[in-house]
């Protein structure tokens, strides 16, 4: 009997070697699996949340701007005013990142999509990382979006009247992807209504 109960001891002795050889990879298939969507998920509510204070900022820049700015620029008490203003609405009037005193949304003055894109991507810049750029695309590329900041496409962006539509297209690749599965492409876009302009068409 017990010559019985040691061969069958030998022949158990590799089972739990097998199963760790099949546990443990799907355990990390499924942790990896998770930490790239994770990493997808941050990327995307970093980069909304930015979008979201970057269009309330550039809505306020036409109030500023239309009524600050005189037909010779801005003087020295309505440059003071200005400054206040913006420091009760949180923006900083010294940092172009944050404030803006071109007219960048009136079509009327020859504005172009461009001006509006230009003028969202630096506002965004502003509020993601202070202005740095260099820091931005850091800062992007550890959250795995394709290209950093030149990976941003803001061409999208757009004046209706007087709403403005901050959008921002990427891709973020998956971090783990075993599958060669494409890179995930996305499109975000914030809201806002202008304050005070008279966009024209």
């Amino acid at each position: 009997m017990g010559r019985i109960l040691q061969k069958f001891r030998r022949q158990d002795s590799g089972s739990a070697v097998i199963e760790a050889c099949i546990v443990v990879p799907l355990f990390l298939f499924f942790v990896l699996t998770m930490y790239g969507l994770i990493t997808v998920f941050l990327a995307q509510n970093i980069i909304g949340h930015t979008l979201l204070q970057s269009s309330q900022s550039l809505a306020l820049d036409a109030y500023a701007t239309e009524q600050f700015t005189t037909p010779q620029g801005i003087g020295s008490v309505e440059s003071g005013i200005r400054d206040f203003f913006l420091d009760l609405t949180g923006s900083s009037a010294d940092d172009p990142h944050f404030s803006n005193s071109e007219r960048w949304y009136d079509r009327k003055h020859g504005a172009t999509s461009e001006d509006w894109a230009e003028a969202a991507e630096a506002r965004f810049l502003g509020y993601f990382s202070g202005g740095d750029r260099a820091a931005a695309d850091a800062i992007l590329k550890s959250l795995r979006v394709t290209g950093g900041v030149d990976g941003l496409d803001f061409s999208g962006s757009k004046l209706e009247g007087n709403d403005l539509y901050i959008r921002v297209s990427y891709q973020v690749e998956y971090f783990f992807n075993p599958f060669g599965l494409a890179e995930f492409s996305t499109t975000q876009q914030a809201y806002a209504r202008m304050w005070g302009a008279s966009v024209q068409e």
